[in-house]
């Protein structure tokens, strides 16, 4: 301040002391089950693990850590489990809070995980020959298995009665469609039907997506009758 002309300083103030600490280390998000893509409809469980030695207070998960973020509240539990779908999959990080000298502090994010949807393989259809669906004991019947699409690489199955039929249980015979084909096929073949083939019937079919199989649904059930000879 000035007096009479004159600068005059006042009396030094009390000091305070300002201590600076890092920001607690971020955590590590992980995914169960892993896969590289998920389908439509199954459950995931992410978990935020926080380094040993520290009081935990809570933790955020978030949708789409870049870009506009979509958090969720602050929760006791290091886990978060919801069901994939059009508006779950993205990119997901999580962090947390603890108290250091007396506060509550939240740590560095951590790094973003990717959840990717795709949709099921869809439903095959079950072909019978003869198409009557009713045949004599003894004659040869066929079933074929028709999926849509080019994707050679699957793996099909076939039930009777809900029960999954192989070749070593029914006398059956499998010959896969030509390579290539419009809507790709798997036939099997009784040579020989028996009574006992009467039945409902149906396939499904394995399709690779991204280094996993993927199972479709069922294809709707067929009825056939075997007739014994009289």
């Amino acid at each position: 301040m000035w007096l009479s002309g004159l600068e005059i300083w006042s009396q030094q103030s009390n000091l305070v002391s300002v201590a600076m600490r890092e920001s607690p280390p971020p955590p590590t998000l992980s995914l169960n089950p892993y896969h590289p893509v998920y389908i439509q409809g199954e459950w995931i469980t992410l978990t935020c693990s926080t380094p040993e030695g520290l009081e935990i207070s809570g933790y955020t998960f978030s949708k789409e850590f870049q870009g506009q973020r979509s958090e969720h509240s602050k929760i006791k539990v290091p886990l978060e489990a919801f069901s994939v779908g059009e508006d779950t999959a993205g990119n997901y990080s999580c962090m947390y809070w603890t108290r250091l000298s007396g506060r509550e502090v939240q740590s560095a994010w951590s790094s973003l995980i990717s959840v990717t949807m795709a949709y099921p393989p869809p439903a095959p259809v079950l072909k019978v020959d003869p198409a009557s669906r009713v045949v004599t004991e003894g004659a040869f019947l066929v079933f074929t298995c028709l999926a849509n699409g080019n994707n050679t690489g699957r793996k099909f199955h076939f039930y009777k009665d809900g029960a999954n039929i192989s070749s070593t249980t029914e006398g059956l015979q499998g010959s896969k469609g030509e390579p290539g084909d419009a809507s790709p096929d798997f036939t099997l073949s009784i040579l020989k039907s028996k009574p006992h083939h009467t039945g409902e019937f149906a396939c499904s079919y394995e399709e690779e997506m991204e280094g996993r199989w993927v199972s479709s649904s069922w294809s709707p059930m067929t009825i056939l009758t075997a007739l014994a000879l009289i």
